[in-house]
């Protein structure tokens, strides 16, 4: 015992001698009260360890244990559990709920730690996976992770952990996938993330905390990126031209920030670009022409910025987009008709609250697979088009005695004048 306590102190820390800490008793568990602790190799002994650490450190030392699936609790309970799964609704993305997963495997329990739930090992039985989301893990990012040297993955999503983002993170040498979404994570995004070349991370997934600064203008050295997702944050300052240099990137969510400046004309040269989600920001300026090279695209929104200028008709050469916003800007001038007929997988497209005037294109009409039209709230003159009627508009059909955009069809109308509108 003494031999492995002295290896735990080490390896790990000098605390494992304190009995007020999550270290002392994550060993006493291994040493006195877990059968598979004994007679295994120390590598296999530190890695059972390390996760009884990371259970004990995330649940206040057991007085707030996770939602389900924790260590077994007297006679009553056995080795297996019914995981509760975070998750969403069907066509209520923003509804969270929990889906029930029986026969599973509990932390803590007297089986292979392979087996505990959430837990991913690779073929030599290491740990090269920690998924646990939804659950309420609190206190920080226990940082003694470290000492799983082939972990790939940590993914530990929509919990109530605190605390900032430890550099550490930074050195784990295999990490690919980093995700700690909706947390209460505060500070600055550590500059070690953009201080190396060889971090292989594919996944930087840090939307829905607390996290302020800026973004670092090294972030281009991460070359194997392939989502960023910073979103729903305090992050301010210019958004880096350096990101046009991630040749993998496909993911970009930096919506419900306080970015500012222009939007970077070098995201254009991201020809894996399926998603890109700048909305609710402070851009100024016009929208880059560049954008209309981003072929793959499948998401774009551009909303509820300063944006001026007109929306360029090369932005409608992203033909398989599905959903296109450019609401709640400062935009000018009429929509490029004849580059709209180019949209054929076009869903769903907003326009609304900006200056745009000219007429409401019949070509709208044309696209088979659109669905939803919002135009309200602008300078646009003339009826709505019928050929747009079987589709749901919302449009500046209000007064009734005398409508900027009369509509025969319109799912909803608006006033311009008080700037209110009105379900049909």
């Amino acid at each position: 015992d003494e031999e492995y306590r002295d290896f735990l102190i080490q390896q790990v820390s000098e605390e494992v001698l304190d009995p007020s800490s999550a270290y002392y008793h994550a060993a006493k568990w291994a040493l006195f009260n877990d059968e598979l602790s004994q007679n295994v190799t120390k590598p296999k002994f530190l890695q059972r360890y390390i996760l009884a650490l990371f259970y004990l450190q995330t649940s206040q030392g057991l007085t707030k244990p996770w939602l389900s699936c924790g260590p077994p609790q007297g006679i009553d309970e056995d080795e297996t559990c019914t995981y509760l799964e975070f998750g969403r609704l069907p066509d209520q993305a923003e509804t969270a709920t929990h889906f029930p997963l029986p026969g599973q495997f509990r932390w803590l329990s007297n089986v292979d730690e392979c087996q505990w739930v959430g837990v991913t090992c690779g073929a030599g039985n290491e740990v090269i996976g920690i998924r646990v989301v939804g659950q309420g893990l609190t206190g920080t990012l226990p940082t003694e992770l470290k000492a799983l040297p082939f972990l790939q993955q940590i993914s530990l999503n929509y919990n109530e952990l605190t605390g900032t983002i430890s550099p550490v993170f930074a050195s784990f040498r295999h990490l690919l996938q980093f995700e700690v979404y909706g947390n209460l994570l505060s500070g600055a995004i550590p500059s070690e993330f953009f201080q190396q070349d060889d971090i292989p991370l594919i996944t930087l997934g840090l939307g829905d905390n607390m996290l302020a600064g800026t973004l670092d203008t090294h972030i281009g050295r991460l070359s194997d990126l392939k989502g960023i997702h910073l979103f729903a944050n305090n992050l301010e300052g210019k958004v880096p031209q350096e990101i046009g240099d991630l040749p993998y990137l496909a993911y970009l969510r930096l919506h419900r920030n306080s970015f500012s400046g222009q939007m970077p004309s070098s995201l254009g040269k991201l020809s894996l670009l399926t998603e890109l989600m700048l909305d609710q920001n402070g851009f100024t300026g016009f929208i880059p022409t560049e954008y209309g090279q981003l072929k793959r695209m499948d998401l774009l929104d551009l909303g509820e910025n300063s944006l001026s200028g007109t929306i360029p008709p090369e932005v409608f050469n992203m033909t398989q987009a599905r959903s296109m916003a450019f609401n709640s800007n400062q935009l000018r001038g009429p929509l490029p008709t004849t580059a709209l007929l180019q949209m054929t997988n076009l869903l769903a497209i907003r326009v609304d609250r900006n200056g745009l005037n000219g007429p409401i294109p019949s070509e709208l009409g044309a696209l088979a697979n659109l669905i939803q039209v919002y135009v309200h709230l602008n300078e646009f003159t003339g009826p709505v088009p019928v050929e747009l009627c079987g589709k749901i508009i919302q449009a500046d059909c209000f007064p009734d005695d005398s409508p900027p955009n009369p509509c025969q069809c319109c799912f909803a109308c608006c006033d311009r004048t008080t700037e209110t509108c009105l379900r049909l």
